[in-house]
């Protein structure tokens, strides 16, 4: 099982011509019934440093315009606009027809919850645990460092406040 990504249809072409796969919406909980997983967004922006902020700014409207995100939507990638001709053409030029990809669009988002400074300064320290994976530490001694490099950065932090 794997739950999607919105880069999944063209990221490993190659590798799911190889397996026979199909879609599903995601479970739901019965106190959010209809809500799916949250949005894993990317953010674009113009920092004060641009030297063309206009031609940069004419890039950002061309990616968030209805003729290239309906081309994204296309190749299936999830769209930014929400417009439901967007939507509709969802996958439509994907090497994979015939696959249930209304499943993408089944449930509606989960809202991204508020992180605070400190989510931000320790979610790289657990991350990096996931090291587990290549042997090189047990799980026990990998979530330990990980909590005592995480309590210091918070420490750090409050510190830096004062």
């Amino acid at each position: 099982m794997f739950a999607f990504h919105s880069e999944f249809p063209v990221s490993v072409p190659k590798d799911l011509e190889k397996i026979d796969w199909d879609m599903v919406a995601l479970p739901t909980f019965k106190e959010l019934s209809g809500v799916g997983a949250q949005a894993s967004p990317v953010g674009l922006a113009i920092t004060s440093m641009a030297q063309n902020k206009d031609a940069a700014m004419e890039v950002l409207k061309y990616i968030l315009s209805k003729e290239n995100q309906t081309a994204i939507s296309k190749k299936g990638m999830i769209p930014v606009l929400t417009d439901e001709s967007v939507k509709k053409v969802f996958s439509q030029d994907s090497p994979f027809k015939g696959k249930t990809w209304g499943a993408v669009f089944y449930n509606k988002l989960a809202p991204i919850p508020y992180k605070s400074v400190y989510e931000l300064k320790i979610e790289n320290i657990y991350a990096a645990a996931a090291n587990i994976v290549k042997g090189t530490t047990d799980l026990n001694t990998a979530l330990r460092e990980a909590a005592e490099k995480a309590n210091q950065a918070v420490a750090d932090e409050k510190a830096s406040k004062k």
